[in-house]
């Protein structure tokens, strides 16, 4: 029996018949309509949640009735047209009323979001509907049953182990969702990591722009400025993602896990969908391994970086349309699968670019081993240009190249722009690995395999393993393949050629670093992993639809062997595995054996033992996954600030409509511009200016200086430099000093508090030209500040050293620090220990400290009653606040944290000196930039020059940058090799900022070129068609 076959011809019952399938989809695309309706009058014209929901209601009761009546019923109604439309209305009064209560009832009873709600009602309204409408509505007294015509239910049945492994894909994850309180079952999310601090708060960006209709090229919101464009291509591309307009702009969270579980369903689909065509194949197998592959270990350990997950749905597209090449010559969904992808995702759409040429090769010879290759070429003696072409090797490859070579054309338009951003960036500093290093053994990479696992998400620490499980199943079934005598040797060898390939490129850093787009990971390894699992899930299914050809002896050796090697494991655990992972994969291993025994006995029928596997793919999903899932990121906690920093937001807007910057005094999200929709300096995002980022950590920003920096309440140089005109204080341990800033608003929940800059510069300013030689190298960051402001306005000394009284050890002992610079601290023994360090205020003014240590991570800042304390595992400047010449603090270190007994540490203490901070600022603002216009690619204004100067800016080093003065582009340079800066003459001046990303119209031309000429293509293939 082979169970991967289903013979059924077309049927239908009470429950799946023409007319219900029909009713599914009508009342699922009214319920779209509802919610697209009511975000459209609510998002874009502004209107009241009450009333867009009415106006949404209304068009989805009327869209509803009229696909019901000329679609649904249109053949089986008796009603006259009056009685269908009183009890429409009726119909529709009924759940308006209904609804208002349940929104009523279980929002403020029960605290349930809307959207909670929204579903519930979904379900409700589905069920209650059908017998409504078809009954009391259109009349309907003829039986369902027997309805089994009609174009789409046709394409519903000969298609439905497609949807089968779409829904128990959709359900496995609502599992997770229950589990774990995720929307729409509670107030978790699914945000993580990066999910968290950089994706959630673009998606609100994206958000912003669209509903705003701002360009997509440039963006001030983070960062200080960057490429919008290489942001939204890098994570945001997806057409998918235009599910967050469903949503509120605060509900974005929700937005994201919605996108998670549909993409999760979307790559159950597609995998069934490629065996149903590839194979032959379409049954509750098929299903099943849709089902393994959209919960293989990549899901699990990826599922937050969901840009990735288009090349989970869309490889197996992708694979379909290179056989379509090679058996039939055709191209077209090649072609339309890797423009999605590439569009979607170009980074995971480069790596599926380099597997779909090994693929090629190696489907080219399944292929011929299958006697599909028609061989005259090799054997003929005369050789011509159109017999090398008819060649099929020659021929399916140039098409194949061909294709590849236009879809890249046909995404030139982004590809050369994002090309040239990056360049800019961390991800193309890599240098070529220079000695061959590997990553893991054999065991190890078996070990893998095994269900239940930790999945592997850092790129350092023990056992960085990639991330391959996809069913126990699997386990069984790829030696019963290899051993399979009936399975030809050439296609065995072809694809067991494959997995090594793909083994070797995971354990070997030279072809690691290819894969990788020529750049090592700084976490998330194996990004390409899920290509592995799709192999190996293709050579498991081809050993379950040969499975008559294997006997059970070598079923039960098999399961024997994993079952030995499994026990044996548990004395050679990785990292990732635990008891758990021994004991679930060993019952899993003994329940499929016991399946396979099963369908060899022959002794059940097709759906009986189809809806076992189903059962059992499931339960193992959710024992073995559900663990992996890491879902910890309440709603709450995400928008815990929101309502009062946007509120603040608003009335800065509303009552300053010139060019700024604006910071929280201490941020949530390492992208919080982007999440509350202010102009900001904070930045995370993998298209960060890279010379920008380590300049940031130099003058002491919280970074990695790579492609992430964070503001927290900084100097007033800082601040000045970089255009920072309010600060929202948000209960933080240090206000702002009002002798720096100026109090102007409290927010309506009095959580916040505005303070404007009395410092504040515009985003550019003329400063002496001997800011050329200003030294950014890293050190001491208010050394590097108060070397700009001394280059810059001619005034030195803007920062004064404190004074260093004493050093304090207790259960510790080192260095006596006198003065600034770098210290040895050692503890004694294993005991915790501390050391204190008394500072003297040399000024009246803030004092600042800065901190770095290798093996200490954190400090305490005591003055009298008030105490501050910081992490310094990653260092920044700490305002300690307002002090009067002579007043001391108390600088506590903790030895508690440190790994082993001894640690340096780099210290750095100073008072601001405000008589020279007062005569620099004055000397910048008298010639600073007057700003007339600006907009999100354009600044324009007016300045006046005494001398010949530098015109600074604190805008980010971008090639897309023009400037112009007085009508006339100027060549721009680099200020602290990261900063955007131009020479000008004496007198007044007109100055303008024109940004537009380098390669786009070079792109356009190429993309519209390669258009043109498949329109050309298509023209004259058709008029020859014609004649012919």
């Amino acid at each position: 029996m082979d169970i991967t076959l289903n013979k059924t011809k077309s049927f239908s019952n009470q429950f799946i018949n023409s007319e219900t399938v029909n009713y599914t989809i009508a009342f699922s695309f009214s319920f779209f309509i509802l919610l697209a309706v009511k975000q459209l009058f609510k998002t874009f014209f502004g209107v009241g949640v009450s009333i867009s929901c009415t106006i949404g209601f209304v068009f989805a009761e009327i869209v509803l009735f009229l696909i019901e009546k000329f679609f649904v019923y249109k053949k089986n109604a008796s009603s006259t047209i009056i009685r269908q439309a009183i009890f429409a209305v009726l119909n529709a009064l009924i759940h308006f009323g209904i609804y208002k209560l349940a929104i009523s009832v279980l929002c403020s009873k029960f605290n349930l979001y809307n959207y909670t709600v929204w579903l519930i009602l979904f379900v409700f309204f589905f069920i209650i509907n059908y017998p409504i409408s078809r009954i009391l509505i259109f009349g309907c007294d003829k039986s369902p049953n027997n309805m089994n015509g009609g174009r789409i239910y046709t394409k519903f049945f000969n298609n439905r182990f497609i949807v089968l492994s779409m829904l128990i894909s959709l359900i496995g994850m609502g599992f997770m969702f229950i589990v774990y309180k995720v929307f729409p079952f509670g107030d978790t999310t699914v945000l993580r990591m990066d999910l968290y601090h950089q994706y959630g708060p673009l998606f609100v960006e994206l958000f912003d722009r669209v509903t705003n209709n701002e360009t997509f090229l440039y963006s001030w919101i983070s960062g200080g400025g960057s490429s919008f464009l290489g942001n939204y291509f890098n994570y945001l591309s997806s057409p998918l993602n235009i599910i967050i307009f469903l949503f509120d702009r605060n509900q974005m969270p929700f937005a994201i896990s919605t996108i998670v579980a549909i993409k999760c369903m979307l790559s159950a689909g597609a995998f069934t969908l490629y065996i149903k065509k590839s194979q032959k194949r379409h049954s509750f197998t098929s299903a099943a391994f849709g089902v393994l592959y959209s919960f293989s270990a990549y899901m699990l350990a990826y599922f937050w970086n969901i840009m990735w997950l288009d090349g989970m749905i869309m490889l197996p597209l992708i694979i379909l349309g290179i056989e379509n090449i090679i058996n039939k010559g055709k191209c077209t969904l090649y072609i339309i699968s890797l423009i999605y992808l590439m569009y979607s995702s170009y980074y995971i759409g480069y790596m599926v670019c380099i597997f779909s040429v090994i693929y090629f090769l190696v489907y080219f010879v399944i292929s011929y081993t299958s006697g599909k290759i028609d061989n005259n070429f090799i054997s003929s003696k005369k050789l011509s240009f159109k017999r090398l072409f008819n060649n099929k090797f020659i021929n399916r490859g140039l098409k194949f190249a061909v294709s590849s070579l236009f879809a890249g054309a046909v995404c030139a338009f982004f590809l050369i722009p994002v090309y040239r951003i990056l360049s800019g960036s961390s991800a193309t500093s890599d240098d070529f690995p220079t000695e061959i290093k590997s990553y893991f053994t054999v065991l190890d990479f078996l070990q893998s395999h095994f269900a239940a696992l930790e999945t592997t998400i850092r790129s350092s620490g023990n056992d960085v393993l990639p991330n391959i499980y996809c069913g126990a199943l699997t386990l069984i079934l790829v030696p019963l393949f290899v051993v399979n005598k009936k399975i030809k040797f050439r296609e065995k060898l072809a694809y067991i050629t494959l997995l090594l390939i793909l083994f070797v490129s995971f354990n070997t850093n030279y072809l690691n670093f290819v894969w990788h787009a020529f750049h090592f990971p700084n976490d998330l390894p194996y990004r390409f992993s899920f290509m592995y699992s799709f192999i190996l899930l293709v050579i498991a299914f081809k050993a379950l639809s040969n499975l008559k050809d294997i006997g059970i002896k070598e079923i039960g050796f098999v399961s024997f062997a994993w079952i030995a090697f499994i026990a044996i494991s548990q004395e050679m655990k990785t990292t990732k595995m635990s008891d758990f992972t021994i004991y679930a994969t060993i019952a899993f291993i003994i329940v499929w054996t016991a399946i396979l025994f099963i369908i060899k006995s022959k002794k059940l029928n097709r759906f009986v033992i189809g809806t076992l596997i189903i059962a059992a793919t499931f339960c193992e999903v959710i024992i073995a996954d559900t663990n992996a899932f890491n879902f910890n990121q309440e709603l709450s906690n995400y928008n815990e600030n929101y309502n009062t920093y946007v509120n603040a937001v608003e009335y800065i807007d509303a009552n300053d409509n010139g060019f700024y910057r604006t910071e929280l005094c201490h941020l949530n999200t390492r992208m919080d511009p982007c999440l509350y929709g202010y102009r900001g300096m904070s930045n995370f995002s993998s298209m960060a200016y890279e010379n920008y980022s380590k300049l940031q950590y130099s003058l002491g920003m919280y970074g990695n200086r790579i492609n992430s920096y964070t503001y927290n309440t900084q100097t007033p140089v800082y601040n000045l430099m970089y255009s920072i005109k309010y600060l929202i204080y948000n209960g933080e341990d240090v206000k702002p000093s009002t002798d720096l800033y100026t109090r102007v608003y409290e927010t309506e929940d009095f959580s916040s508090t505005i303070y404007q800059n009395d410092y504040f510069l515009p985003v550019s300013y003329c400063v002496n030209s001997a800011i050329d030689v200003w030294d950014t190298t890293e050190g001491n960051p208010f050394q590097i500040q108060a070397d700009f402001f001394t280059l810059a306005t001619g005034f030195s000394d803007v920062f004064t050293q404190a004074e260093y009284l004493s050093t304090e050890y207790n259960g510790m002992y080192g260095d006596d620090i006198t003065e600034n610079g770098i210290y040895q601290l050692n503890k004694l023994n294993d005991t915790s220990g501390e050391a204190k360090i008394n500072l003297r205020a040399t000024q009246n003014g803030n004092m600042y400290i800065y901190l770095s240590s290798s093996n200490i991570t954190n400090i305490n800042c005591t003055r009298n009653d008030e105490y501050i304390s910081q992490n310094i595992e990653t260092p920044y400047i700490l305002d300690l606040g307002y002090y009067n010449a002579g007043e001391t603090a108390e600088i506590t270190i903790d030895s508690t944290a440190m790994e082993s007994d001894s640690a340096s540490l780099e210290i750095y203490a100073y008072s601001l000196n405000k008589n020279v901070l007062n005569e620099g600022y004055k000397r910048l603002l008298n010639h600073s930039l007057e700003i007339t216009d600006y907009s999100g690619t354009k600044i324009k204004g007016n300045i006046s020059v005494d001398e010949n100067s530098t015109l600074y800016s604190s805008i980010p080093y971008d090639t897309g940058w023009s400037i112009y003065i007085d009508g006339d582009k100027q060549e721009a340079f680099e200020i602290g090799n990261s900063q955007l800066g131009v020479m000008i003459k004496a007198g007044e001046h007109t100055v303008e900022y024109r940004y537009r990303p380098n390669g786009i119209a070079a792109g356009a031309v190429i993309s519209a070129a390669s258009l043109a000429a498949l329109a050309g293509y298509e023209i004259i293939r058709r008029k020859n068609k014609i004649r012919l």
